[in-house]
């Protein structure tokens, strides 16, 4: 149902109140993590993308995923842009223009890929196209979100549907491009298809996470030009491998810390979803199993 009057109101007077100019856009897009992040226990394969670690327990947690329902679980192939046709074509409540479509989270490590915004609860006093206005935003994390279909992403999936409350909520400024979600992680609007998420150390201005949101396609399902970046980031080999990788569990005891976080940006096409309107027509067969 759309926000009332009321509800608008009230969440655009919140998101007024907000300090705007408490952070700015960063002057260049850099994935700070990639170079500095430590994997922990990194030597073991929980962390790649394309790891098929302890696959014999992916049946439970979808099972858990769809709570008790394993088929509310879809496991699909993010390249076949059909997947999204019955979600884009529901009506849209409160998600403005320029919010709507489905966002590739590109250069983030952790196992998530997409994401739908049509389904976002919008509330706030805005225009139809979200070029101005103020208000509050927020998404379930269980469904139209996608993850990896690994270990890891099967536990993010897991947490955010056996958890109460599992919603990202941020107030938004549309007029300076900006999302807030804490005092900490800020999204900046940087083109019509690109918004930058950043992550600062606490009391100062060091960025200490950085990635991208990316539409990949349009409200009306068409491409946009960053399609081919997940093409490539989905269907690319790993750049760092050896001859144990995805059979031999401590194959990463060979690489850097480096090494391991410029594979992690390489996703998995294959990831699991909660979609309303079900399964897609096609799903994908070998990760059924």
């Amino acid at each position: 149902m759309p926000p009332t009057a009321e509800e608008n109101a009230a969440a655009a007077k919140w998101a007024r109140r907000m300090d705007w100019s408490a952070r700015e856009k960063p002057s260049r897009f850099f994935p700070v993590q990639v170079q500095n992040y430590t994997l922990p226990l990194g030597f073991c394969d929980w962390w790649n993308t394309r790891s098929p670690l302890f696959c014999c327990c992916f049946p439970c947690m979808r099972c858990l995923s769809g709570r008790g329902n394993p088929f509310a679980v879809s496991v699909v192939d993010i390249l076949d842009d059909s997947i999204w046709a019955a979600e884009l074509a529901k009506p849209v409540d409160s998600a403005p223009e320029s919010l709507r479509g489905v966002w590739f989270l590109s250069d983030n490590v952790a196992h998530e890929n997409l994401v739908l915004f049509n389904d976002a609860v919008v509330e706030g006093e805005f225009d139809a196209s979200g070029a101005t206005g103020f208000g509050a935003w927020k998404h379930s994390m269980r469904t139209t979100w996608t993850r990896d279909a690994t270990c890891f992403g099967w536990i993010l999936l897991t947490a955010a549907s056996v958890r109460p409350n599992q919603d990202v909520v941020a107030a938004f400024n549309f007029g300076a491009g900006k999302l807030k979600l804490n005092d900490r992680e800020w999204v900046f609007r940087h083109t019509e298809d690109e918004w930058w998420k950043t992550h600062f150390e606490p009391g100062t201005s060091r960025i200490t996470y950085m990635y991208r949101w990316l539409r990949v396609l349009r409200p009306d399902g068409t491409k946009t030009a960053h399609w081919a970046d997940l093409e490539r980031r989905a269907t690319a080999k790993l750049p760092n491998s050896n001859c144990g990788t995805s059979w031999f569990p401590c194959w990463p005891c060979f690489l850097s810390d480096r090494q391991r976080m410029d594979d992690m940006v390489f996703i998995n096409r294959y990831n699991s979803v909660v979609l309303p309107s079900g399964l897609p027509k096609a799903p994908v067969a070998q990760q059924m199993r």
